[in-house]
């Protein structure tokens, strides 16, 4: 039993390894932490924001189950896109407090 445990710290240092490597982050290459900028707060909010109004169901059911996905997309091909993310709430099925859940995690585009 010792020597499995062995093997499996073993095995998972050199994973751990071989992600670092990968990433570049051991490489002599790697910009010195200095002159690294952290990422303004918006740029990475906004990479990770859905915009429901060109998301696919896939892409939503990161965020809600399949069934509310699927029903999302055809009530925006039904009416057209959405002006607001408040416009949602009128998706049936979704309720306050799923809203409430996903509300940060999505953005919209509203085509001029």
């Amino acid at each position: 039993m010792k020597a499995r445990k062995v093997m499996y710290v073993l095995c998972f240092s050199m994973i751990a390894m071989f992600v670092v490597v990968s990433a570049g982050l051991a490489s002599e290459e790697a910009a010195p932490a200095e002159a690294v900028e952290a990422a303004p707060a918006e740029a990475v909010e906004a990479a990770t924001q859905l915009d429901i109004n060109s998301a696919s169901a896939d892409e939503l059911s990161t965020l809600m189950d399949a069934s509310m996905a699927a029903a999302l997309v055809a009530y925006r091909e039904a009416n057209g896109p959405f002006t607001s993310i408040d416009d949602i709430k009128n998706v049936t099925g979704l309720d306050d407090a799923a809203f409430d859940a996903i509300k940060d995690q999505l953005t919209v585009t509203v085509a001029q």
